[in-house]
Formats: C-alpha cells, structure tokens, sequence
C-alpha cells in the first residue's frame, strides 16, 4: 500500500515527500494494540492508511472515551508539534496498514519547512477542536443520543459490540447493553445477540444529538 493513501502524506511536497520518504516504514497494526501512553513520550508518529487509531480518556468514573479517532486524513502525533501529549493513550481501533516514522525526522523536517510545520499545526488544531466537542458532547447529552451520534458518524463501526462502544462513549458494558436494547426498542437498529446486525439511518438520525452536524466518518 502506498504512503500516499495517508492524506496528510500526499499533501506534502515532493521534495519533503522525497526526504520523509527514508524514514518511514509500513506496519501492520492490530486491533486493540496500544501504540502509546500519555507521559510515557511518543518516539514514533503514525499515518494510518487504512487502519484507524483512537485517541481514549480516562474518565473519573474509572471508564474510557473516544475523544478522536484518526483514520487516513489525520496523523497520531500531531500534538507533539505543539504543546504535547492530547490524550491518556492511543491504541488501534480499526486493525490494518500505517507508516510510521521517527518522531525527529518529523521534527526536523517541519523545523526546516514552514509549510511543513504549518500543515502539521493545521492538523492538531483540527484533533483539539475534536477531542473538545466530543468532550462537551460527553457532558451534555443523553448517553442514547450519544450513541446513535456514534454509530452515524462512524466513530465506532456498526459491528461494534456492547463492549467496543461502552469504551467509546464512556459506559460500562452492562449500561451500553441496556442502551443498545433501547434503540432496537425504538427501531433504530436490530441486534443479533451482543451485535448489532442493521441500522436504521432515518430513527438514528431522530434520535442523534445536535453535535451529529459537526462530526465526520474519521479525524479532521
């Protein structure tokens, strides 16, 4: 797979291309795997090209949240470029490909680069902006809608059982089984034991909250 399905990747001139290009090397993650720690320093950065990373906060409750997901647009790192870690840790949401490279070469590059640095910067404003909506979205809305915004806008897929979305949204697994027995309840979608086996767009929709107009399918 080429480095260029990552789009940050493709965006860069051939000449910064060209000098990443040695530095790099194509990984095959695995789902679940945790590529990094919040205070344990990142010397690498990832640029999946067809896996997907999700960025997790540890809730005072002792659950976790999906604050961001990067997926082929986006980079795991980004933060670094400013003011540092952005998240409690990282790990592979959706298993697949990604370059990785060393953290220096990144830094060395968009030290020389302007457009480099300012592309980069770019990015992280984008995650900021994210992890904040997703985290005033936690605050404000019923777990119901949270869920129907999650599975519209693609933060989890829509195999995704009880289990994976209680570790996006911030739940427990048994209170997300009874979240999920609501919406079949209210014909948003049909589950096959713990999975889900269909959607119904148009009732998820209905039920979504608001902030569903200002998510994607993956990280900005």
């Amino acid at each position: 797979m080429n480095a260029k399905h990552n789009t940050l990747l493709s965006q860069l001139s051939d000449t910064a291309y060209q000098r990443l290009a040695p530095h790099w090397q194509l990984v095959t993650l695995t789902q679940n795997d945790k590529l990094c720690v919040a205070g344990e320093g990142l010397s690498e950065v990832y640029f999946p090209l067809d896996a997907s990373l999700a960025l997790q906060h540890e809730l005072p409750n002792g659950c976790e949240m999906q604050t961001a997901l990067i997926a082929q647009d986006g980079m795991l790192g980004t933060g670094l470029l400013c003011d540092g870690p952005y998240f409690d840790h990282a790990l592979v949401r959706t298993p697949g490909q990604a370059v990785r490279m060393p953290l220096q070469s990144l830094m060395d590059l968009a030290t020389d680069d302007d457009e480099v640095m300012l592309q980069f910067y770019g990015e992280a404003v984008r995650v900021f902006q994210h992890m904040a909506r997703n985290l005033a979205c936690q605050s404000r809305h019923a777990l119901l809608s949270r869920v129907a915004k999650a599975l519209l806008t693609g933060m989890v897929t829509p195999e995704a059982d009880a289990t994976a979305l209680a570790n996006c949204l911030g739940a427990t697994p048994s209170v997300m089984s009874q979240a999920l027995t609501d919406l079949q309840a209210a014909q948003a979608l049909e589950l096959d034991g713990e999975h889900i086996a269909r959607l119904n767009l148009e009732h998820l929709q209905r039920l979504a909250c608001e902030c569903v107009t200002n998510s994607s399918q993956s990280l900005m």
